[in-house]
Formats: structure tokens, C-alpha cells, sequence
């Protein structure tokens, strides 16, 4: 009875030996980042702006990113809804989609103007503490405004 006991609290430990080992997310630390959006001088909602780390490492999981509201302001969001960036300097992309904000960018009303991270609309440096972006003045490839 006892090496049956002794048994399965060795396989137990076994058991949880993975989920103890394993690499927990290690957040950096973010700073808030909020700016503005035209299109022909007028504020516009569901443009998605994406920050690409210009070395090429992404230190948060995902890219930080937001979506424009109405007056065309927003705030950027790494791991939790608008919490920021991490410091670093960065490529932007801007996408703004016709209809679904979840489409997957073939609807893009700038026509993939300004979504090559190699040939971003702006290059920022996000700091410690707040970041207000200088507005993004953006122009459709069409001319159009709405």
C-alpha cells in the first residue's frame, strides 16, 4: 500500500512538472498613446493603426494597435484595451476598411497606401509616461473624404 501511495505522488508531481516549468508572459511595461486621424482634414472612425517595432522584435505579444472613433481620435492597446505601447520606436500602418472592421484588408479604402510597415505613414518614438502622436493628416488614393 505504501509504494502504491509513494507511486502516485511521484507521478502526480511528474504530472504537474510541465505546467510549472512552463514560461509564464512576461508583460513590459506600457505607456499610454493616444492621436488623431483626418482623412481631406476630417476626422473618421474604423481606421485601424498598427505600430511595427522598427528592429524588428515586437516586445509586447501582439502589435499595438487601436481603432479611430468617430473624431477620429484613439488610443493604442498592447495587452489589455487601451493600455498603450511599449517604449520604442516604431513603423505605423493605417488601414481603413470599407464596410467590416474585421475584414482582412482587401477592403482597405486607402488602397494599401499606407499599410507597408517597410514604407510607413510615420515613424514614431513611444517614451516613458504619456505620448500624444502629432495627427495623422492621411489622403485617399481616389481624392475622396468619405
Amino acid at each position: 500500500m505504501r509504494f502504491r501511495f509513494g507511486r502516485a505522488v511521484v507521478l502526480a508531481l511528474i504530472a504537474l512538472a510541465p505546467s510549472a516549468c512552463e514560461k509564464k508572459e512576461t508583460r513590459v511595461p506600457v505607456y499610454p498613446v493616444s492621436g488623431k486621424v483626418l482623412v481631406g482634414g476630417k476626422p473618421v472612425a474604423g481606421v485601424m493603426i498598427v505600430l511595427h517595432a522598427a528592429d524588428g522584435t515586437q516586445p509586447a505579444p501582439a502589435k499595438p494597435n487601436a481603432k479611430t472613433a468617430a473624431d477620429g481620435t484613439f488610443r493604442l492597446s498592447s495587452y489589455d484595451p487601451q493600455d498603450g505601447a511599449p517604449a520604442g520606436t516604431y513603423a505605423v500602418t493605417l488601414f481603413w476598411f470599407k464596410n467590416n472592421p474585421d475584414d482582412d484588408g482587401s477592403a482597405d479604402r486607402f488602397k494599401g497606401k499606407y499599410a507597408n510597415p517597410e514604407k510607413p505613414a510615420r515613424t514614431v518614438t513611444i517614451t516613458a509616461g504619456p505620448n500624444e502622436l502629432p495627427v495623422f493628416e492621411l489622403t485617399r488614393p481616389d481624392g475622396a473624404t468619405g
